[in-house]
């Protein structure tokens, strides 16, 4: 899989924002379209040392002969990649000649990935294109879920509540009513098309309720003896 972290630079020179990044080496195996592989300096060392004459001095910098290093020097401000001549645990030589400070950077790598975010982010557009279709069938087979409002006005005794869209099982519907009123009320007719709230008496003010309906390809019915059976309305 595709991994997505929190990103931020090693780099102080590049600032502290967190940036919502992926791994170039994960996505090359599922996506190698989006990654390209080129010679880059790795953020691997960043630490400021001592140069004299073609003598850096860094304790602990773990370079190798052959291997190549970026170096800042202060004098002059001059940035570059330089070969590794000869190191000791706490030197290492390349050809320069300076005095003063370097900063050592990092070393080069033969292997540096860059991601193509555009090139992922078509994808991810092609990707959700493929899924809506899919994503529309299984909501067409459980029918998905509906919410609303009903109101049972004075004098009347019920309302009939008519879905959006008509489900294509018959769904479960659950009521709340919204007010105190005198008596009792149930749900009726249940269908794919709608239902019917019916109070067992008129009200002498507005009587509201909220709904939902529920649709689901499978509707188990338990019975209170702990049976459970398919619920067929």
């Amino acid at each position: 899989g595709i991994e997505i972290t929190n990103h931020t630079f090693r780099d102080p020179r590049k600032g502290n924002t967190e940036y919502k990044k992926v791994i170039g080496q994960q996505l090359a195996k599922v996506y190698s379209k989006a990654v390209t592989t080129r010679t880059g300096v790795i953020a691997d060392i960043m630490r400021d040392a001592e140069v004299r004459g073609d003598v850096i001095t860094l304790v602990g910098h773990g370079l190798s002969v052959g291997e190549r290093v970026n170096l800042v020097f202060e004098e002059g401000n001059i940035e570059e990649v330089y070969e590794v001549l000869s190191a000791t645990a706490n030197t290492f030589t390349v050809d320069v000649h300076k005095q003063g400070g370097v900063y050592v950077y990092g070393r080069e790598v033969d292997d540096f990935r860059d991601v193509d975010y555009a090139a992922l982010t078509t994808l991810g557009i092609s990707a959700i294109q493929q899924l809506d279709p899919k994503i529309e069938d299984i909501a067409g087979e459980l029918g998905g879920d509906s919410v609303g409002l009903a109101k049972i006005l004075p004098g009347d005794t019920e309302v009939f509540v008519a879905f959006g869209q008509e489900y294509p099982d018959q769904p479960v519907v659950t009521v709340t009513p919204m007010d105190f009123f005198t008596g009792q009320y149930k749900i009726s007719g249940v269908g794919v098309g709608g239902f019917t709230i019916v109070l067992s008496e008129a009200q002498q003010a507005d009587t509201s309720f909220s709904w939902r309906a529920s649709g689901a390809a499978e509707t188990v019915l338990q019975l209170s003896n702990s049976v459970a059976v398919d619920f067929e309305g």
